[in-house]
């Protein structure tokens, strides 16, 4: 019986497998890549870098702040291979705080200094080339949860985008209405008034 990512996460995080609470895990490494989260804005970003090229930046989805899943002993993110799937190695980036009631996110702030999120994406070396997975929304973990392997195994079944096809899609993303559109438009739109009027006459 397959089970859901969801129930996977639940299953994880009630198995008493913790790491040590600290400050939020925003670098990683991915032979040849090191990566960074950028929280700095709405959204969280992702700077991927290589010796010698120059560094691009993603733009996710989810909410700042974002974070590497990280192993026990909090410093380094955790890392899982699965070579039968020609996956490398994958990681985990929390993101989009859960939405929480003032009395309890009181709470949690005089309690801990944890961060519970509510997206999981994932960052997967494939054959040599980054490529990064959906993002699942309503996946509520939290900075400090060292994640079950499980998870990431159906993390890994799931569909994933190559970076160039990322950068393509932010870049088009991003292009501004041409002016020529615009003034095409308002041209249109007057010379339908003028044309009506001249109907009524």
């Amino acid at each position: 019986m397959r089970l859901s990512l969801k129930i996977l996460l639940l299953m994880s995080l009630s198995s008493g497998v913790y790491a040590e609470s600290r400050g939020l895990l925003v670098d990683a490494f991915l032979a040849p890549y090191q990566l960074k989260l950028l929280n700095n804005k709405n959204n969280c970003q992702l700077t991927i870098s290589q010796k010698e090229k120059k560094a691009v930046i993603l733009q996710l989805e989810s909410k700042s702040p974002c974070y590497f899943f990280a192993d026990s002993s909090h410093q380094t993110a955790q890392l899982y291979s699965y070579k039968e799937e020609g996956i490398e190695n994958i990681l985990l980036i929390g993101g989009t705080a859960v939405e929480q009631k003032p009395d309890e996110t009181q709470q949690l702030k005089e309690s801990s200094q944890d961060y519970c999120s509510q997206d999981i994406q994932a960052i997967i070396l494939e054959h040599g080339e980054i490529k990064l997975g959906n993002r699942n929304t309503e996946s509520t973990a939290c900075s400090k949860d060292r994640l079950d392997e499980k998870v990431y195994r159906q993390v890994v079944k799931q569909t994933r985008s190559s970076l160039k096809q990322l950068l393509q899609a932010q870049k088009k993303s991003k292009q501004p209405i041409a002016e020529s559109s615009f003034f095409t438009n308002l041209q249109q739109k007057i010379q339908a008034i003028f044309s009506s009027d001249k109907a009524k006459e």
